[in-house]
């Protein structure tokens, strides 16, 4: 992946791609950070007001029920206590929708998705991908 096309914002980077949420985990990885983990509605809001104005895609979040159907956790292991779905979501459309993306358009609402679909992704890093420090 070319990491040219990630934007650096803050303790947050914008990657401007098309892959998928497995090759997104390595993107991050290689960047030093992790995919982002919106567990609170203030870094929700806070990372909605530094992507407005120029972010209109999907993106990844680090959030699965891979492991158990209708189990969301995040990839650090800890269980969703702060959910923003989009009306009717989660609904494992087809069966295969076990991965979660942040679609925006106005205000990030979630959508399970498919892990192999491809979209953009936010990294974070520092204080934003610590436990307890967000």
């Amino acid at each position: 992946m070319d990491h040219r096309r990630c934007i650096p914002l803050g303790d947050y980077a914008y990657c401007a791609v098309s892959i998928n949420r497995n090759t997104a985990r390595e993107t991050c990885a290689a960047l030093k950070g992790r995919v982002v983990i919106l567990d609170t509605k203030a870094e929700s809001d806070a990372l909605t007001g530094i992507l407005k104005g120029f972010v209109r895609e999907p993106f990844w979040l680090a959030l699965s029920d891979e492991k158990q159907e209708g189990a969301w956790v995040w990839d650090n292991g800890q269980p969703l206590t702060y959910e923003n779905w989009h009306k009717a979501e989660p609904n494992d459309s087809g069966g295969h929708e076990d991965c979660a993306a942040a679609y925006w358009g106005g205000s990030p609402r979630w959508n399970d998705i498919g892990c192999t679909h491809k979209m953009a992704l936010v990294c974070e890093f520092g204080d934003a991908a610590q436990p307890g420090k967000k």
